[in-house]
């Protein structure tokens, strides 16, 4: 007899023999329905109702149990006495045969592995045979080919193998069947992809341009979706990302908080402070977005901006009095960034202008906290109320034009092989007024070259070192490019290097500087980075006086070392503690900033909006950790854990080989190697993820901080 091919789309050619299961058919085949058998009676059969040969028969089966289970197919058993019984146990990937006879059976052979690769809890093929007065199996995974032999062959029964039916055996829970094939020995069977054609009247065709008919089949087979909730057609597209909720904030993700309506509705049940905030970030502009409580239970269930927060209860992140919110009440909010005020509504009616001190980054919405349900509109629809002149709706078209789109005129990374000969790097987008080098295969002291020092002057963040005068390293600089040595630490033959640059200028938010001290405190050291410096890298160029940093996150009463392990040390000699302004920085007298007629340089760095962020954030020592909020997909980063004896660390997607998921790193305060973690970072469009929990990058309740490089603007990015 020919190859009978079943694919389960009916429940009539099933039975159940023992009266103790539910059949039902289900749509989660592999290719399309299968049939899906529950039981909790022990030891159950369910039948095929197809006629085997006595002699020469052979059946092929796609089926799927629950994990750890094991899933049989039997043959031509009479009623429910004599047959055999091929059993499949994916978990230890095990084939059997067993002879069945009334619940039970006598074990011809068991413990053999499959030769195919079977997937527990999964879709699993099995051919078993009897031929000859033989008995064989073979398993195999859906996605897997079939192997040529079998994994049992031609085992001698205990007995003739009787007229019966065939169909499937199993202990207890749920086992499906997608594919179930009875032919002679030797036909072919199933292929791990062979489906039924699809009949014609299953197809559909969804008019997603008519927003009023969402749902409606225009395909003519009349098979129209129905829309659940009131889904809104907008005008969104990969060039004009709205803004949307996410379940995270700065401390890390919020598991409390249910999304929905397309992360326009969130839900949180917990008495838990849980919240959302807003995809799209900005630094500057004037926005406008509103929020629909529909349940309030709680006197801090609120709405904001990074920074401020109105509450239900009528009080203010900055006091108030203010007027309450309640269930059913529509809140609007106008942010003006640029001189960080916002306006409130309730209803359409201004409830006043206040005042706000933004967090580190870009602004964000962020609303919730307590057992709530609310509906956020940032301008995907239209507004329930017109916004005040001036304010736009929150998505990416609107927020301001960077000041680079391409951050790579600015900032570069190159990956090169060492040549083993003096060579020359050309073509730079980036003139490379300041240059990092590393060796990444090997240990290797960094070298850091400047257009200011001239070329051949080499300093090293792994070293309190003064100023060295190496006969490698860069030897000639270009605008687009510089000439690189012969040496271990910059291009030896086949090695490895990274060299990141940056291009000097107020609108890189870049400046390098030098002085000579003079031992008074209250120095003041000019500078022209464009801003308020918020990074400051000094070093003594003739001493062994180490580095010192500046980082806004620290303050001037504080200072870190890039050349050491230690966490940060209140000092009030180093930058007098004197903040920084947009003309100069402030230096006391301690040597390792003011020594007398000690030349110094520094490299001073601030934000520059969708180009670079100096950052800093809380660890939480979880493998869920922090988001950091940039504006841009990263590119680079440096940073430091301030308050423990942690390494330095910069990554780069360049050295995941352009990945996000970023494994790779090197210290900046040693010689070593680039080191490899299963997950540090996950860099986002406009961000990035803490996804380890090592006190490195994460430490619980440490201050992260650091500065981070642009590859991409957020608001040319396609997808948050």
């Amino acid at each position: 007899m020919g190859t009978q091919l079943n694919y389960c789309d009916t429940l009539a050619d099933w039975t159940d023999l023992f009266g103790t299961m539910s059949l039902a058919l289900v749509t989660d085949g592999e290719d399309g329905s299968a049939v899906e058998c529950s039981v909790s009676y022990d030891r159950s059969a369910w039948y095929l109702n197809t006629v085997s040969s006595t002699d020469d028969v052979e059946v092929v089966a796609r089926i799927k149990g629950a994990a750890g289970e094991t899933q049989s197919v039997i043959l031509a058993a009479v009623s429910d006495v004599t047959g055999y019984r091929f059993d499949v146990t994916p978990a230890s990937g095990e084939v059997g045969i067993g002879q069945y006879v009334s619940n039970g059976s006598g074990t011809i052979h068991a413990g053999v592995v499959s030769a195919g690769a079977l997937v527990d809890g999964g879709w699993n093929w099995i051919r078993a045979r009897y031929s000859g007065g033989k008995v064989s199996v073979k398993a195999w995974g859906s996605s897997e080919s079939e192997p040529a032999g079998w994994d049992i062959l031609d085992a001698t029964p205990l007995n003739v193998l009787p007229a019966g039916r065939v169909g499937l055996y199993f202990y207890n829970g749920t086992q499906r069947v997608d594919t179930f094939g009875v032919g002679t020995a030797g036909d072919a069977a199933p292929t791990a992809d062979a489906a039924p054609a699809a009949p014609v009247n299953n197809a559909f065709a969804l008019d997603f341009a008519d927003g009023a008919g969402l749902g409606a089949d225009v395909s003519g087979n009349g098979n129209p979706f129905s829309p659940v909730g009131s889904p809104q057609q907008t005008a969104d597209t990969p060039t004009n990302n709205c803004c949307v909720l996410q379940a995270y904030v700065l401390g890390g993700p919020q598991g409390n908080v249910t999304l929905s309506n397309g992360n326009l509705t969130q839900t949180c049940s917990a008495t838990s402070d849980d919240r959302t905030t807003g995809t799209v970030g900005f630094s500057e502009g004037r926005y406008y977005w509103e929020i629909e409580y529909t349940t309030v239970t709680a006197a801090q269930n609120f709405v904001g901006v990074y920074g401020f927060a109105w509450n239900s209860d009528g009080t203010l992140t900055n006091g108030g009095p203010i007027a309450g919110f309640a269930s059913g009440d529509l809140l609007g909010l106008a942010v003006d960034r640029d001189i960080c005020e916002v306006e409130l509504f309730k209803n359409g009616v201004s409830q006043g202008v206040f005042p706000f001190v933004p967090l580190e980054g870009p602004s964000r919405p962020i609303q919730g906290n307590q057992p709530h349900t609310l509906t956020a509109n940032f301008g995907a629809k239209p507004f329930a109320y017109a916004p005040p002149i001036g304010f736009k709706a929150l998505c990416a078209a609107n927020l301001e034009e960077p000041a680079h789109r391409d951050p790579g005129d600015g900032v570069g990374i190159l990956a090169r092989e060492g040549t083993g000969a003096q060579a020359t790097v050309s073509g730079l987008a980036a003139r490379p007024d300041l240059v990092f080098m590393k060796r990444l295969d090997a240990d290797g002291t960094w070298m850091l070259f400047d257009t200011v020092r001239g070329a051949g002057r080499s300093l090293a963040t792994n070293s309190n070192g003064a100023e060295a005068n190496p006969t490698n390293g860069i030897r000639e600089f270009f605008n687009d490019g510089y000439t690189v040595g012969d040496g271990s630490n910059d291009n030896a033959l086949g090695g490895q290097y990274l060299d990141f640059f940056l291009q000097r200028g107020p609108e890189f938010g870049f400046d390098i500087v030098t002085w000579v001290g003079d031992g008074v405190s209250g120095r003041q050291i000019v500078h022209d980075c464009g801003g308020t410096p918020e990074f400051i890298m000094v070093k003594a160029l003739t001493s062994t006086n180490g580095w010192v940093a500046y980082h806004k996150a620290l303050g001037a009463t504080h200072f870190i070392q890039p050349h050491q392990v230690s966490a940060a040390v209140a000092n009030s000699d180093i930058w007098g503690d004197v903040e920084p302004n947009s003309l100069a920085f402030t230096v006391g007298n301690n040597s390792t900033v003011n020594a007398p007629a000690e030349t110094y340089i520094a490299y001073v760095f601030r934000s520059v909006p969708g180009f670079s962020e100096v950052f800093s954030f809380e660890g939480n020592g979880s493998n869920a950790g922090p988001r950091a909020n940039l504006g841009f997909l990263p590119r680079a980063m440096l940073g430091k854990n301030a308050d423990d004896a942690q390494d330095w660390f910069f990554v780069s997607s360049d050295m995941d080989g352009g990945r996000n998921n970023i494994e790779r790193w090197v210290e900046g305060n040693t010689v070593e190697q680039a080191f490899g973690s299963p997950g540090l970072f996950s860099f986002l469009s406009s961000g990035f993820d803490v996804i380890n929990s090592s006190s490195l990058i994460n430490g619980n309740g440490d201050t992260i901080l650091g500065i981070a490089w642009a590859a991409q603007p957020f608001q040319y990015s396609n997808a948050f």
